[in-house]
Parts: structure tokens; sequence; C-alpha cells
């Protein structure tokens, strides 16, 4: 599959259906096919730039799905001075061809899960969090944390840039997320 062909492939199946789908998600990297004949970062920015613009004409939301690039990992100690290799949350520099992809895009949104070592480091306070109790909870409750980062929003004004703790409730089988009281606040 090129960016070529993505857009008649959207048109059959679409056909196929006698519906109109709001949105496409896609893996670039993994399902699309590269022009040999062409860098890869150039290929990145026009394809990018081709998804944009179809996503207007056609008012479809277009999400694409990224990996990091080589995201270094750091040697910690966790709480009993064992060694563990932590990986921190990816930022966009890390995101393979990331400088297009923050250039380009519209949202930028990172999932992370952290280590249960990390979580245990950051709930005992070692290293500095602005809201420590995500990791005390995420420590109590089976180290059931993801970290949902936006890190770059646009139009300005519309959206806004920050990140959410969210838990799962393995019996409810539903995400929440807690306030400063330990409340849980479950999705409606």
């Amino acid at each position: 599959m090129t960016m070529g062909n993505l857009f008649d492939v959207i048109d059959r199946e679409e056909d196929k259906l006698g519906k109109k789908f709001d949105g496409v998600l896609i893996d670039p990297f993994n399902e699309m096919d590269t022009e040999e004949d062409k860098p890869i970062h150039k290929q990145v920015r026009d394809d990018l730039e081709t998804l944009i613009v179809y996503g207007k004409q056609t008012n479809k939301t277009i999400i694409l799905t990224n990996h990091t690039n080589d995201v270094k990992g750091w040697i910690r100690k966790d709480l009993s001075n064992q060694s563990y290799m932590y990986y921190p949350p990816a930022r966009p520099e890390d995101w393979a061809f990331g400088q297009q992809w923050f250039r380009k895009a519209y949202q930028l949104i990172t999932v992370y899960r952290p280590q249960p070592q990390t979580i245990e480091i950051m709930a005992d306070g070692e290293v500095d969090v602005s809201v420590a109790h995500p990791y005390n909870h995420a420590m109590n409750n089976g180290n059931n944390m993801s970290l949902i980062k936006v890190q770059k929003s646009k139009p300005k004004g519309i959206g806004k840039i920050g990140e959410v703790h969210l838990f799962f409730d393995v019996i409810k089988q539903r995400y929440y997320t807690i306030d400063e009281n330990q409340n849980k606040h479950y999705a409606d």
C-alpha cells in the first residue's frame, strides 16, 4: 500500500459498505511502502501534507500511529538498590522522523506505561514529580498506570498540552482517574 492507493482503498471500502468513514487510523511505517528514489524524511513530509489535505477535503479524522526511533534507556536503582533499565516517555524528537511530525501534526499524543520500579521510585519521592499521588495510587493498585501526554495541540486556543494519569480497574474493566482525595472518577 502506498499513499497514492490508500485513498482508493478507502473509497472502495466505503462504496462496498454503502457508508462513509469518519476517520482513518494507519501505521505508516508498518503498512505503507516507501518510494525507493526518495529520501525517507522527504517522503514522510510529503505524505503528512497529503494526509492533511485529504482529511480536510473529506472531513475525516486521520490518526497516524508512530513508534520511537531510538529512546536511550538510563540505568537506575530501584528501592531495593537493584539496577534496572529505565525508559522515559518519548519526546517528539524521539519519534521516528519526529521533526516532521512536530512541524506538521495537529496533535501529538504519547501513551506511556512506566515500569513498576519507576512507579515505586516516584511514589517514594526520589524523583521530583509535581503531583505525587498518581504514583502512590498506582503502586497500591497493581502498577496499572498509564500516562497520556499531549505534547502538541493546534490550532492554538482549542486544545491544550498536558498530561493525565489513567488507571485500569480490572474488576469493572474500565479506566478511571483519581483526584487529590484519592476518589476514583470513571469515564462516562
